[in-house]
């Protein structure tokens, strides 16, 4: 394949809603997916440590060839910031590149850091939802930003969070059909989010 679409994201824990949507967009694209969990991002705090949301991830696309993950934000020092981690892997992966957005990032596109040198880099791919649309290519334009570097995916709205999940083990119900199998057995087993 001649695409990769990268899928960044916390995975605290990897849930069915990010394996359904990365399945649906890496098909229409007709692209490999790569998983990119977040290292240390500039606008959040993440407890869990990286180990067992590395491990959650394997174990979530276990036996699937087209998804990968890469640690590359994971293993570098400091703050990560898109536009330095999409110019890695465009040298790593010498592919098209298409970056996996939802709406609210896509809407706070402006307030990130070098958002031209991103849309030069890849295509973003937006993921849009029924009840949360808005006009992307006003929008980027708007800001002076291409918004031909934008691909518009319709999706299904899939309502599981990751916060959600750790909520629920944390009161002690069960989050069986939110995550995989293997996931939820590794995170009773691990103690994790209580």
């Amino acid at each position: 394949m001649d695409k990769i679409l990268i899928f960044g994201g916390s995975f605290d824990p990897v849930h069915l809603g990010h394996l359904i949507l990365a399945q649906i967009c890496g098909q229409r694209l007709k692209a490999r997916v790569i998983f990119l969990p977040t290292g240390n991002p500039p606008h959040k705090t993440i407890t869990t440590p990286v180990k067992h949301r590395l491990e959650m991830l394997k174990l979530a696309i276990k036996g699937n060839e087209n998804f990968q993950i890469s640690t590359y934000e994971v293993e570098k020092q400091g703050v990560n910031y898109t536009f330095e981690t999409l110019a890695y892997l465009k040298k790593f992966y010498n592919k098209d590149l298409y970056f996996l957005v939802g709406g609210d990032s896509l809407l706070d596109i402006h307030k990130w850091k070098e958002p031209e040198k991103i849309l030069e880099l890849c295509t973003l791919v937006y993921a849009k939802r029924k009840g949360f649309e808005f006009d992307v290519y006003n929008h980027l334009k708007s800001f002076n930003l291409n918004p031909d570097k934008v691909v518009e995916i319709d999706t299904p709205i899939i309502e599981i969070s990751s916060t959600d999940i750790r909520l629920e083990v944390k009161r002690g119900n069960s989050i069986k059909y939110l995550v995989p199998d293997a996931v939820e057995q590794y995170i009773y087993q691990h103690g994790l989010y209580k």
